[in-house]
């Protein structure tokens, strides 16, 4: 039923992309491959990967707050990296993307600098580049190659406009759309030069305008001067040439007059000599049509006589032919409804399987939902004894809190009125405190400064030998700072607020304030804790009550299935049974027809032979009959002819002799007007030559305008209206007039370029019309077939918003699931809407299969039974196009040709990991 595009997706090659650190490939085989791992173990980057290569721009759509989150950004023991680069490879053997080689790299590269590029093939490309690559082939970042499971409005949008990019894809239009957008924005800049070009022509059409009218005003008294001379000459050659055509039309009057009045005289002779041939000729032809009359009215009897016969038998015939048809129609119905008997007894007892199958599954079902709200019963049971206990330890803990809340007021108390005492006690006073430390810093440099000197003074006394300057007088100084440093320390040392030590001490007042905010802070926490957990554990509650109830609204839709499955089958049976006996009694009306047809087929082969011979005798009477009414008409026709040319012939007789007359007059008037217009003729030439010298035989081929007089005055009064000429003009018109000429070419050839590009962008809405019109109903047909597989029934439809214009016009979806009514696919169930996705992904599938295809756990919203019809088809398509289904279903894992697994060893960083798919074969995946 399918062809494979050929174009398979051999592998993909992450390197720092999202979770993917480490550079990693990823080998895909042909058919389905299913990637597997644990949630947030980053398989859903790979789709991310997919759409980004492809050229996605939207971070939103990458689940990204911005570009620059598709780098991998580090973890607690990795350093972030500042490339991120995703490879795909696909083999081309067979040349369907456009590049003649066998297999085809494409590869983005982002630097955190938000620099981007493209490559196909290790060539740097344009985005652009990279788009037209795949387009027409339903590869790309938003088209039906990428489904994710929560982007199914994507293809199930609420605004039927926003589903039409896939269409298009499917359709084959997506070149013509980029082509026409080109040619579009081609049109828009060739209008913008025909705007400059015209403002250009405007400048120049003033200069020209000016001197075209002084030119036209030389070249106009030039054309003046030498037209007036031809006007002048053209009157006179008029005039000779109406008077020559007035001599030849009077010679010719008179030579048609003499030869009709020869023909004349000749004719009367002949008229005379054939009437008398004609009346002996008419008296012969009437004596033979009396004869002809007699012979046909004997076979005119003898004719309707074998008529009546015939006439007789064939009635006979049409009784017996009518039985026939009426017993074979009666026969072939019989037949036609044994052969519905059977296909209905066999739809019936399918019926019956199908309720059988259908009640077994209800009650699989029903057993399934009792189990669920029993189990979530139990649920709410523990969510509410939960509460209880967390809502009574919420009383204590609030009373624990409000004992803290009453001891931290009296310790604060106790704190302030201690401060307060001890202060007052040493009579603390933080400006008396830095005067003395400024003091005692004072005396301490002094002290050191004279130290510093003295210790000089004995060293030198030591180096010469002499310490006769060195006595009891050299420490004198010394001592005395050193009492007043040891004053100022003692002052210094009593303003020291002891008592703080007190505050600060493990047993302090400040360390039992600390134990108690603490204390304070941990009840607040685990209040906050358990009212949050109340709060969750309601909204729990209130959901399993919600399921619970959509439960048992099902459960009681079921049993009443249940109940109408059964009247259903017994109908059946009724009817199955009602069937047999109807065939039976079929089956002995047609024998017994069949017999009696027999016997009337013989009945009808006597008959036609008696028609037979009759029409036989007809046929020789027809035969005889037809040739004596052809000669009757032979002898009447020439006796009408007689009778007209006897009656023609005495009227032209008569004629002739008067037209005579007047042919003679006609002659000796003609030879009077010619010899007069011969005269004039001879007097105008004779003029001409007098007054020009030549002669009027020179111009006697000129062509001759009308009105000559007039127009002769009409071009004297011309040239004096001129006025003065500017002889120069023509010069200087013909300079600016080539420039004006090229202009207006540009001009034409700007026109002729928006006419051809209007053209342009007309065909290819054309052919994008076509084009689309017949994908859209192809895909209308397969979406009706594939729904009823998927869903074992029901029926679905897609429709154009506004058929009248295909290019622009929205897609609405309606489905029906068995049991439901007809809607809108907004008011599905989420299982319905994925399965009704996946209708319309196979349907454009069997249109336009895209060469691979992305799945992103569209099957996590999918019961068992429809998860295994999912499968099936997912295994009929897979010999057409490549699937890659990220999953989290055994049944749909085990419906795949290989897998691949994703994993987190290392926080933070995925890692492909080996997969054994059977005992023979192991695929491995290992980053490289």
């Amino acid at each position: 039923m399918f062809e494979r595009g050929f174009v398979v997706l051999k592998s993909i090659e992450l390197f720092g992309f999202k979770s993917f650190a480490d550079r990693t490939r990823i080998e895909l085989a042909e058919g389905a491959t299913a990637i597997v791992g644990p949630n947030g173990c980053g398989k859903s980057n790979i789709v991310d990967a997919l759409k980004w290569v492809l050229g996605e721009q939207a971070y939103k759509s990458l689940r990204a707050s911005s570009m620059e989150e598709v780098i991998f950004n580090g973890t607690e023991y990795r350093k972030p990296v500042n490339v991120a680069e995703v490879s795909l490879v696909f083999s081309n053997d067979e040349k369907v993307l456009p590049l003649d080689v066998a297999e085809i790299e494409v590869k983005r590269r982002m630097y955190r600098s938000g620099e981007n590029e493209y490559f196909i093939n290790g060539a740097q490309v344009r985005l652009k580049d990279v788009r037209e690559l795949f387009f027409d082939t339903g590869i790309g970042k938003s088209s039906y190659s990428i489904l994710e499971q929560g982007k199914i409005d994507q293809i199930l949008s609420t605004k039927p406009e926003d589903r039409r990019y896939v269409f298009e894809e499917a359709a084959g239009i997506t070149r013509y759309r980029a082509r026409e957008k080109e040619a579009e924005h081609k049109l828009a800049k060739t209008r913008e030069n025909m705007e400059h070009v015209e403002s250009i022509l405007s400048e120049v059409k003033k200069q020209y305008d000016s001197l075209k009218k002084q030119a036209d005003k030389a070249e106009k008294y030039r054309q003046l001067s030498e037209g007036l001379f031809r006007l002048e000459v053209a009157q006179a050659v008029n005039k000779l040439r109406g008077l020559e055509k007035q001599s030849d039309r009077a010679q010719k009057k008179l030579d048609d007059a003499r030869k009709n009045r020869d023909e004349l005289k000749a004719k009367i002779d002949k008229l005379n000599e054939s009437m008398e041939d004609s009346l002996d000729f008419m008296n012969s032809m009437e004596a033979e049509l009396s004869s002809c009359q007699k012979s046909l009215y004997g076979l005119e009897v003898k004719r309707n006589s074998v008529l009546s016969q015939i006439r007789l038998l064939s009635e006979q015939l049409g009784e017996i032919e009518g039985k026939i048809e009426t017993d074979k129609i009666r026969i072939k119905g019989l037949y036609d409804r044994m052969e519905r008997i059977k296909r209905s007894i066999v739809e019936k007892q399918e019926e019956k399987e199908r309720a059988d199958e259908e009640i077994s599954r209800i009650g699989r079902n029903v057993d399934s939902f009792k189990q669920s709200i029993a189990l979530t019963e139990q649920k709410i049971e523990s969510y509410q004894s939960e509460i209880k206990e967390r809502e009574e330890e919420i009383e204590d803990l609030e009373k624990r809190l409000g004992a803290l809340q009453g001891e931290l007021t009296e310790i604060t108390d106790v704190i302030v009125s201690k401060l307060d005492e001890g202060l007052k006690q040493v009579g603390f006073s933080v400006p008396a405190r830095r005067r003395l430390k400024q003091e005692l810093q004072n005396k301490l440099e002094r002290f050191s400064i004279i130290l510093r000197g003295k210790k000089e003074r004995f060293e030198d006394a030591q180096r010469v030998g002499d310490f006769s300057g060195i006595g009891p007088e050299l420490w004198s100084e010394l001592d005395e700072v050193l009492a007043e440093i040891k004053e100022l320390y003692r002052q210094y040392v009593e303003t020291e607020p002891l008592f703080l030590e007190d505050f600060l001490s493990p047993e302090g007042f400040i360390t039992k304030k600390r134990n108690v905010d603490e204390a304070l802070k941990d009840v607040r926490g685990k209040i906050q804790d358990n009212r949050s957990r109340i709060s969750y554990l309601r909204l729990e509650i209130e959901d399993c009550h919600e399921k619970n109830a959509e439960r048992r609204a099902t459960l009681e839709e079921l049993n009443v299935s249940l109940a109408r499955l059964d009247e259903v089958k017994k109908a059946v049976d009724e009817t199955i049974a009602g069937f047999e006996r109807d065939f039976e009694e079929t089956r002995k009306t047609a024998a017994a027809l069949e017999e009696e047809q027999k016997m009337t087929q013989n009945r009808k082969l006597a008959v036609e032979e008696g028609i037979f011979a009759l029409e036989e005798e007809k046929l020789r009477i027809d035969k005889e009959e037809d040739e004596l009414k052809k000669r009757i008409e032979a002898v009447e026709e020439s006796i009408r002819e007689r009778n007209k040319a006897i009656s023609s012939g005495e009227q032209q007789l008569k004629a002739s002799v008067e037209l005579l007359s007047s042919y003679q007059q006609e002659v000796e008037k003609a030879q009077i007007e010619l010899t007069r217009l011969r005269g004039e003729i001879e007097a105008i030439k004779s003029f001409f030559k007098e007054q020009h010298g030549r002669s009027l035989d020179e111009f006697k081929n000129i062509d001759i305008p009308d009105d000559l007089s007039s127009r002769i005055a009409a071009q004297k009064q011309e040239i004096r209206s001129l006025g003065n000429v500017n002889f120069m003009a023509t010069e200087e018109f013909r300079q600016i007039s080539e420039r004006y000429e090229f202009l207006t070419s540009q001009i034409a050839d700007l026109e002729k370029a928006e006419r051809d590009l209007e053209g342009v962008v007309t065909q290819i809405r054309k052919e994008s019309s076509e084009l689309f019109v017949d994908a859209y109903e192809k895909i209308k047909k397969n979406f009706h077939i594939i729904f009823r597989r998927l869903f074992g029934g029901g029926r679905a439809e897609i429709k154009l918003v506004d058929p009248d214009n295909p290019l622009s016009s929205g897609i609405s979806i309606l489905a029906q699931p068995p049991g439901k009514k007809l809607e809108h696919i907004g008011l599905l169930s989420g299982g319905e809407r994925s399965m009704t996705a996946v209708a319309l992904l196979f349907a454009m599938y069997m249109v336009k299969p895209s060469p691979f295809c992305i799945l992103d756990e569209i099957d996590a919203a999918l019961d068992e039974g429809n998860v295994g019809r999912f499968v099936n088809m997912l295994r009929e398509f897979s010999s057409k196009s490549q699937f890659i289904v990220i999953t989290h279903n055994k049944k749909t894992v085990s419906g795949t040709d290989s897998i691949v697994g994703i994993t987190m060893e290392e926080s933070g960083v995925s890692k492909v990991i080996s997969i054994r798919i059977s005992q023979e074969e192991e695929r491995e995946g290992t980053p490289v």
